[in-house]
């Protein structure tokens, strides 16, 4: 009895795998980096967005999607260096 309900188990396992293997996609993104003006207080100042939308737009993925972002910078006197939130980076140069 044990070894058909390991047996279905295991193929269920390996069905799942597959599937999810199947889901995974490339996302792209173009971005664009310039001066924008903002009035979040009902007082209007410059802040730097991404496509004219400040803060920046959300990247949605699930596990296994390549992320590729393409990036302008519109910005005359400044670099951009672009920090991620919220998810785990594996052998970054950070992390332990």
């Amino acid at each position: 009895m044990r070894l058909p309900l390991l047996a279905l188990v295991c193929c269920a396992v390996m069905a799942w795998q597959h599937c999810a293997a199947e889901a995974a996609k490339a996302r792209h993104f173009k971005w664009e980096i310039s001066n924008m003006f903002w009035s979040p207080d009902c007082e209007e100042k410059v802040v730097i967005g991404i496509n004219g939308q400040f803060p920046g737009p959300t990247i949605r993925a699930r596990a296994g999607d390549t992320i590729h972002v393409q990036l302008k910078n519109a910005l005359h006197t400044e670099g951009v260096v672009i920090h991620w939130h919220g998810i785990r980076q594996v052998r970054a140069s950070f992390s332990l």
